[in-house]
């Protein structure tokens, strides 16, 4: 069975010419002058992917508002933060971010822009990703901070996730300093199984494991898409039978798109509306559907 194929990030290491297809939303709050800065650093974006330039990117990524996205979390998860974001984390970021240059430079791929969407406070550019045989999409969140044009985060769009909020998943995996409660605690103990089982690559072991994390510990696809790269080794029926449990459970636009894929491929027409309404109609996709490309 030839399925798409899925790979997931288990700590937070990350892992053309810019021709609208879509007007531009507009918000009240951005005023015209910003937009059109936003739509030229866009451009500068999109083409210098395409043309191997980290420049752009590197210039333009904030790390103060990048870590003012994690708000939320908790004051010892905090802590923690602050510690990995300063020996490791920014360095990781600074490399997750200049991973889609190489390997659009590297494996013949090509960054095109789809869409991009005015705010309040802050704008967010959508990218289709092709490759010879598969594609992605990606958005970036563009804010003005002091009056420069700053990128504050990426989200993946198969992974379902900011990449913000992979950070808050890493920080849960490997929260035994806040497993105050019975459920925190078992699923605790269930990750530490599956480090275990994966280390010997026990891959039932890790899956059976994988499988006693409550669903609503992890942050978008990322769960999902552990427990469907580890079922992908052990045979089609494992396999079937995890897509389908976790289809269930998570009916984003990938595990959606998956599902129907490989079960009745008549229904992906109702997918790709869903994508479309998500990140805007264009050539680009109606090209993309009508293609042999998979979405991984």
């Amino acid at each position: 069975m030839k399925i798409p194929y899925v790979q997931f990030t288990f700590l937070v290491v990350f892992s053309c010419s810019l021709v609208s297809c879509n007007s531009p939303k507009t918000s009240p709050n951005l005023d015209k002058r910003n937009q059109e800065r936003i739509a030229n650093l866009s451009d500068r974006i999109v083409h210098s992917i395409n043309h191997f330039d980290f420049s752009v990117i590197n210039n333009s990524w904030n790390n103060e508002a990048f870590k003012n996205r994690l708000s939320s979390i908790g004051r010892v998860q905090k802590s923690v933060f602050e510690h990995l974001f300063e020996s490791k984390l920014k360095f990781h970021i600074k490399s997750g971010n200049l991973s889609l240059i190489h390997d659009i430079n590297d494996y013949n791929g090509q960054a095109s822009f789809l869409t991009l969407n005015h705010f309040e406070e802050h704008s967010e550019l959508i990218l289709l990703v092709t490759f010879p045989m598969n594609y992605d999409f990606m958005k970036y969140r563009i804010e003005i901070i002091k009056g420069k044009l700053a990128i504050v985060d990426f989200y993946n769009f198969k992974d379902n996730l900011w990449y913000s909020e992979s950070i808050i998943n890493s920080l849960q995996w490997n929260s035994e300093y806040d497993a105050y409660s019975k459920e925190r605690h078992n699923a605790n103990a269930a990750v530490g199984l599956y480090k275990q089982a994966a280390t010997r690559e026990e891959k039932k072991a890790a899956l059976r494991a994988l499988n006693n994390i409550p669903k609503t510990d992890i942050l978008g696809n990322e769960l999902s898409i552990m427990k469907l790269t580890l079922a992908m080794d052990l045979g089609d029926t494992i396999y079937m039978g995890a897509l389908a449990s976790e289809y269930e459970h998570n009916q984003s636009l990938y595990l959606q798109y998956l599902y129907y894929w490989l079960t009745d491929t008549t229904r992906l027409g109702e997918v790709y509306q869903s994508i479309e309404k998500e990140i805007g109609e264009s050539i680009s996709l109606d090209t993309l559907w009508n293609g042999d490309r998979v979405w991984n």
